[in-house]
């Protein structure tokens, strides 16, 4: 399943934040354990961190996701979306670079982290992508319905993400992405 932001200790009780919409878990979050729990398991040599953590990104691989876009919310009670919201920025930026990143860290062998990257790439640049008046590319907020035409600090990331997965695998789109 999908996990929690939080977790007491002492009683094994988990929750999310409460400003978090509808009590969901937070897609920044959840899908960026894979480095760390992959780690845990290489210097534990024990699979069960490693297991956890390829368990969610198949879970989330598994999910209709509308427009092949991410939202930023996602309910561990029922493993659906919750607000349509999708962003580079806040709530989301991490998990995309997660995604890259554990398919670098797997010796390119986490071919679903770089499917899921590559897709999620498409339909970002397709559905968010936008160019200033100035000629300046950014990726806009958005809901499903509309768009925010604004791009949040933590989405500056995403040019370096970006020319990271074309410079690491030629594809059609690698041109595009840089």
């Amino acid at each position: 399943g999908i996990p929690k932001a939080r977790v007491y200790i002492m009683t094994g009780d988990s929750y999310n934040y409460g400003w978090a919409s509808g009590g969901d878990s937070i897609l920044s979050e959840f899908g960026t354990l894979s480095l760390e729990f992959g780690y845990l398991s290489d210097v534990t040599y024990n699979r069960i961190y490693r297991d956890k953590v390829d368990n969610i990104r198949q879970f989330v691989n598994k999910l209709k996701k509308p427009r092949n876009l991410y939202p930023v919310y996602l309910s561990p009670d029922t493993g659906e979306w919750g607000q349509r919201h999708v962003t580079m920025g806040p709530l989301g930026d991490s998990f995309f670079e997660y995604l890259l990143k554990e398919w670098l860290r797997s010796g390119r062998e986490a071919q679903d982290a770089r499917k899921m990257y590559d897709e999620a790439m498409e339909a970002v640049m397709t559905h968010t992508l936008r160019t200033s008046i100035g000629g300046l590319m950014y990726f806009s907020e958005f809901n499903l319905k509309w768009l925010d035409e604004k791009m949040t600090h933590l989405a500056c990331f995403s040019g370096g993400m970006l020319a990271l997965g074309a410079h690491t695998l030629q594809t059609p789109q690698s041109a595009r992405y840089m």
